[in-house]
């Protein structure tokens, strides 16, 4: 299990979903014209149908995911973490280790608001220092084991987790994306940025790579 078939089904998901209000929108527009049609009834048969496939595979998309996301907020608690989390992985593998996909974690909407009346450089530092003592704890936990920690995101957040992962961890970058599903549309980047910092942002990233976690000496 890993997250970039999670990524994958929810792609296809959010492509129903347009559809089906692409289809609503049509639907509406040509009721107006209060005129019965073959049109009319075809919209809305797509309507209902695209809309049932598209409850249905988000149901069981959530259901297969369950077990595997609850572990990994189960280990993430365990260990303390606060601004990331981690889950076990089989997206990529090196022989002799335990494979971990590490996350940004999402803040709550509640909490987007109340930073929102928060100046951004404190909610900066706060993420920083919080993010410094995670990557402490992570480096604890991971002494104890033979894990290999792999993360999938943007350069900016690379770069801040690459500042307060120091003296723990080396991101190293592997110049590829283990995950061809990982980029965010607007409204996924518009919620992370919001309870992230409690702006919003409209610009979602292009850019993604893959970043490999060394503890020194070239330790995975």
């Amino acid at each position: 299990m890993n997250s970039a078939v999670l990524h994958k089904y929810q792609r296809r998901i959010y492509t129903l979903i347009y559809f089906v209000l692409t289809m609503e929108a049509l639907y509406m527009i040509l009721s107006l014209l209060k005129e019965e049609s073959v049109i009319l009834n075809t919209l809305k048969l797509s309507v209902v149908l695209f809309g049932g496939i598209a409850l249905f595979a988000t149901i069981w998309t959530e259901r297969r995911f369950k077990k595997w996301r609850q572990n990994g907020k189960r280990i993430s608690e365990k260990i303390g973490l606060r601004r990331i989390i981690i889950f076990e992985s089989d997206l990529i593998q090196k022989e002799g280790y335990e494979s971990y996909e590490l996350h940004h974690q999402p803040q709550s909407f509640l909490t987007g608001f109340k930073y929102a009346f928060q100046p951004k450089r404190q909610i900066i530092e706060k993420m920083k220092k919080e993010l410094q003592e995670d990557y402490e704890k992570l480096d604890s936990w991971a002494k104890e084991r033979n894990v290999f920690i792999f993360t999938t995101t943007h350069p900016k957040m690379a770069k801040l987790w690459e500042e307060t992962s120091k003296p723990y961890f080396r991101f190293i970058s592997s110049y590829d994306c283990a995950d061809p599903w990982v980029e965010m549309n607007l409204l996924q980047w518009v919620a992370a940025t919001f309870s992230t910092t409690g702006r919003i942002g409209f610009s979602p990233p292009k850019q993604w790579e893959t970043y490999y976690l060394d503890r020194g000496g070239g330790k995975f």
